[in-house]
């Protein structure tokens, strides 16, 4: 039998997606919001779903903060490995990345791998920062990605690791158990920024 607050308690939210993220630096902003409006402008209804980030992995719940600084601590690790510290992109076109869960988006893929360890997650592979949703008919999409020009290049270095709550809207006739790519709801948790180099 259920108790009182059991029966007042409210059901999670299965169209809310948890990730773990890491958020480049805001320097970054300006030439991946003009690589996304042309996205846009060319038919990637997506181009503004996402928030300016890098989706590392699906949760099943919000990483607390010691998980968030272990996290940080390998990104780190795994930047210097890979770049002398720095994050780059430097592929001549998108990738569409995959989730269990149904997540999937275009991305510019980074130049380190997914981070182990992440407790109950579902890794993205391979590691990229979001560029578009996807949405119903990605081949559709490829088509239109490979008429427009090639993802700019982009480096940093200053960047912080974060949860991140997203909810995707239907839209335009697309089913509700479809990811439309068309309209989202996000928030971005407190961040815990890379130890500086």
């Amino acid at each position: 039998m259920k108790t009182a607050a059991q029966m007042k308690a409210k059901p999670r939210d299965k169209a809310v997606f948890r990730l773990a993220v890491l958020v480049p630096h805001r320097d970054i902003r300006p030439a991946l919001y003009s690589y996304r409006r042309r996205l846009f402008a060319a038919g990637i209804l997506g181009a503004y779903t996402f928030p300016p980030a890098v989706p590392l992995a699906l949760l099943e719940k919000p990483l607390d903060d010691y998980g968030l600084k272990c996290l940080a601590l390998t990104l780190r690790a795994l930047s210097l490995e890979a770049g002398g510290g720095f994050f780059t992109t430097d592929a001549e076109e998108l990738s569409l990345i995959s989730c269990p869960g149904g997540l999937s988006f275009w991305g510019l893929p980074l130049n380190i791998p997914a981070p182990p360890g992440i407790p109950g997650a579902l890794p993205f592979l391979p590691t990229a920062l979001c560029a578009a949703a996807c949405g119903t008919d990605p081949e559709a999409e490829r088509e239109i990605l490979l008429k427009t020009d090639g993802p700019p290049l982009l480096r940093f270095r200053a960047a912080a690791a974060a949860n991140l709550s997203i909810k995707f809207f239907p839209g335009g006739g697309v089913p509700d158990n479809a990811f439309p790519g068309l309209s989202s709801r996000w928030r971005i948790g407190k961040p815990f920024w890379l130890k500086k180099i």
